[in-house]
């Protein structure tokens, strides 16, 4: 341990998760960011251009609503080597991870001048299991960089510090604004070179803490340019709604559900929880939230007294405060967002942890000392590699999901659909009757199984079904297939309500778009069909069905030079269209749903 560099750590890292090259992709979010991304999938210095500049709605909502553009650069980056290659896609991606291990470890090395602390946090953060979503999962290739350019920034940092010069500040600067264009949150870590500049860790001397009105300014430097770099994609989350109503009716509610969700974490971080892709919300009750509150407030007490005491208190100080400046972005208290709980938040709120553990073993007898972080480091390997297969095939991530929590319902809606495309009627609805079974009246199970019975012929029950679905108010696709089921009983005015309430629960829903239009045109409002057959296409350029009733909306209003080429261009993606689009040009056949 004395003679190697704890960087050492990114290896075991990467050699950790090398079975994940022969994984395939997950169908949560891969496709769109990664298989289907014509922007992404075709390098080129004007598509450059384009991730980096152009803040239009329609191009954020292809690139995941956000504005990430280093993550999507990589991405980018990733199909210029290796192209439709996916193992190449995965090995840039556990690479990136070993290289995240990596810099975490030097990072404790750098300023808390402690080889074996560095060897047992750096190595501990390589192997914990928290950390499998965030490395077999491609599509989170933004956490991987966004720690990665923060740990590198940090490690920077400590030169500038030691002797302040604005010229020593050009890297840390550099990296934190790449952490940032890689994912959002990592602003947080602004917090971290406040802590830093104060608490000045590994220093022997409290006289060596003293720190120059040119280094404080240094601060305040990263600081203001960091938050302008957050900015855009600040900005671009307002555009695209990213930013959600608070989860509570209440600022009470909000604080205790943050309370339990810290709780849950807490439970995952110390290996009591099994994991999964996703959790319902943390149970427990007030109880649970309150007790989660209390542990909060204790760890901002520890930083805040380790701040003031320095000393032998730096190393928890740090930790703590770490944790709650890490933390409090995807806490739902500043911003509230899209999910409650998931592993990947806690990405970088692990080396608190592992910070920890490295600190409480010096404090351990000389004869027991090892026994601590080797115990817990074979435990977490060992956990990892079985989590690791879950992320095999998205069948293997959801019948872990639900086997960890059964009342996610979503989880049996995934596994019912992946049984309905593969034609497997019988398992997609025993997937929807166990579903129904904890969640009766949820919108997506209630559409599953409206799907399988109008496959089966029952277009009257699948009408009912998806009549109860429509009823929640965040319910689009099933509101679009009622409609589409309605017009092909020639309900046409019905249909056209449900279709236009569909797209206004989400205004960029294609499909949405695409029934409104084939409704209008199925009813003879030829000319109205138009517009929202052209938004479809403009919200889903890649879809071979809204090039095709596009083109198909063309033909019937006599613009028969768009027509053909609305259609060809669905040729081109779909093939199996050609009999379709010939028949409608020869004037023998009219789109029937």
């Amino acid at each position: 341990m004395r003679r190697w560099h704890p960087a050492w750590v990114g290896v075991l890292a990467f050699a950790l998760y090398l079975p994940t090259l022969s994984y395939g992709l997950i169908s949560r979010d891969d496709p769109w960011l990664i298989k289907d991304n014509r922007l992404l999938k075709n390098p080129s210095w004007e598509n450059v251009g384009i991730v980096l500049t152009d803040f239009g709605s329609d191009t954020r909502h292809h690139l995941g609503a956000e504005y990430l553009p280093i993550r999507d650069l990589s991405v980018m980056l990733d199909y210029a080597l290796f192209g439709d290659w996916f193992p190449g896609h995965r090995l840039m991606h556990i690479g990136v991870y070993g290289l995240a291990c990596a810099l975490a470890a030097t990072f404790v090395l750098l300023w808390f001048r402690r080889r074996d602390w560095a060897w047992i946090a750096g190595g501990l953060f390589a192997v914990h299991p928290i950390h499998v979503e965030a490395a077999a999962w491609l599509s989170e290739r933004k956490g991987l960089l966004a720690a990665a350019f923060l740990f590198a920034s940090l490690c920077a940092f400590r030169p500038f510090v030691d002797r302040p010069s604005f010229r020593r500040l050009v890297w840390p600067l550099g990296l934190l604004i790449l952490a940032i264009g890689s994912k959002a949150v990592a602003v947080a870590g602004l917090a971290s070179f406040w802590m830093l500049l104060w608490l000045r860790p590994g220093e022997v001397d409290d006289s060596r803490r003293r720190t120059s009105l040119q280094a404080w300014s240094g601060v305040v430097i990263l600081s203001v340019l960091g938050l302008l770099a957050f900015l855009p994609a600040y900005a671009v989350g307002q555009q695209q709604e990213m930013i959600l109503p608070p989860h509570a009716d209440s600022l009470g509610g909000s604080l205790l559900l943050f309370g339990a969700i810290h709780a849950k974490y807490l439970g995952l971080l110390s290996l009591g929880s099994p994991l999964a892709i996703d959790y319902p919300p943390p149970g427990g009750g007030p109880t649970m939230g309150a007790l989660g509150l209390l542990l909060f407030l204790l760890f901002l007490g520890i930083a805040a007294y380790g701040a003031y005491r320095r000393g032998p208190w730096v190393m928890p100080a740090f930790a703590a405060g770490f944790w709650v400046t890490q933390l409090l972005p995807v806490s739902h208290l500043l911003f509230p967002i899209q999910n409650l709980l998931a592993d990947r938040y806690l990405f970088l709120p692990l080396l608190s942890a592992t910070l920890t553990v490295a600190w409480a073993y010096s404090h351990l007898p000389s004869r027991v000392r090892l026994a601590l972080p080797i115990t817990v480091g074979v435990v977490a390997a060992a956990i990892s590699v079985f989590q690791m297969g879950t992320w095999r095939s998205s069948e293997d991530l959801y019948l872990r999901a639900v086997k960890v929590s059964p009342t996610y319902a979503q989880g049996w809606s995934h596994l019912a659909l992946m049984a309905y495309e593969r034609g497997d009627m019988g398992l997609a609805r025993k997937m929807v009757e166990q579903g129904r079974s904890h969640s009766p009246e949820d919108w997506h199970l209630l559409q599953r199984a409206a799907l399988i019975e109008n496959r089966q012929g029952n277009r009257q029950q699948a009408i009912a079904l998806l009549r109860r679905a429509a009823r929640d108010p965040a319910a689009d696709s099933a509101m679009a297939n009622l409609a589409f089921l309605l017009m092909a009983q020639g309900r046409f005015a019905e249909a056209q309500q449900w279709a236009t309430r569909s797209v206004a629960v989400n205004p960029r829903y294609a499909r949405g778009f695409r029934v409104l239009g084939l409704v209008l045109l199925e009813s003879g409002a030829t000319a109205a069909s138009i517009a929202p057959l052209q938004r479809a296409l403009a919200l889903d350029p890649d879809n071979a069905e809204n090039h095709f009733g596009l083109g198909l909306a063309y033909w019937m209003e006599g613009e028969t030079e768009r027509a053909k080429a609305s259609l060809g261009a669905a040729t081109k993606i779909d093939p199996g269209l050609a009999g379709e689009t010939d028949a409608i040009l020869e004037g023998n056949k009219r789109y029937k749903p």
